[in-house]
């Protein structure tokens, strides 16, 4: 789910707009733009020159997003949460971390000493994705490309983070032969940390009984999520 999150991301890059408010939407109009930006036509005139600059290039469909647009339309999108959110609520519900832990797919913000207002994504490397504003629109840049001091709070979302140890649960037990072993044991330490129960032996690498309820309740619950395409096997696994 981190990869296909930091895909997505990425596909945005130089083809988006920054517009207040914007979560994804496509049918762009000069009026609509005034509308999201209170016809403030200082901010307006930055947003139709880069709107008119992608169209130039062929870029469609083009599409706009706020800060926190970018990041809750994938969201909502994947059924990871179901209503929008702002920068501040994302960090509210975030598991706070310092820089030094970031990994992919980790979010990080700017706080301006009063509150959160505006956040980005970590995808490695160094490397930030955000929605920066009407010049821009949504840009890769180094982590401390505006100074070491720009990002200052630091998240880990705890829902996108189930949403990818799930999508991990799914792989292993397809890939993996279900009797014992190595890869037994790491099937169920995810189930575990999922809340499921495989048994009073817990990880012990044996897929009895125990396991296989896990997995079938598991499977049932994955039904009802969006893990993108399946293949075969995944059809086979989840009885679709």
């Amino acid at each position: 789910m981190i990869d296909k999150f930091i895909d997505f991301l990425r596909s945005q890059v130089g083809r988006s707009l920054y517009v207040w408010g914007a979560q994804g939407e496509t049918d762009i109009t000069e009026a609509w733009i005034r509308k999201r930006e209170s016809n403030n036509e200082k901010q307006v005139k930055r947003i139709l020159m880069l709107w008119n600059k992608l169209k130039a290039q062929g870029i469609s469909p083009i599409a706009a997003y706020d800060c926190s647009g970018l990041i809750v339309y994938f969201l909502i999108k994947n059924k990871i949460v179901s209503s929008d959110m702002s920068s501040a609520s994302l960090y509210a519900k975030s598991q706070k971390l310092e820089k030094s832990e970031l990994k992919k797919g980790d979010f990080v913000f700017r706080h301006n000493g009063t509150k959160i207002h505006h956040v980005g994504v970590y995808i490695g490397d160094g490397k930030v994705i955000e929605s920066i504003g009407r010049d821009y629109g949504v840009v890769e840049r180094d982590i401390d490309a505006s100074g070491k001091d720009y990002w200052n709070r630091y998240g880990r979302f705890t829902a996108l983070q189930k949403a990818n140890d799930e999508s991990e649960v799914l792989n292993i037990a397809l890939t993996s032969p279900l009797t014992r072993g190595e890869a037994v044991k790491s099937l169920q330490e995810r189930l575990i940390s999922l809340g499921y129960d495989v048994g009073k032996t817990g990880a012990d690498g044996i897929y009895g009984k125990n396991t296989e309820s896990a997995v079938k309740l598991f499977q049932e619950r994955a039904k009802k999520l969006d893990y993108g395409i399946y293949d075969d096997n995944m059809r086979l696994l989840l009885g679709l």
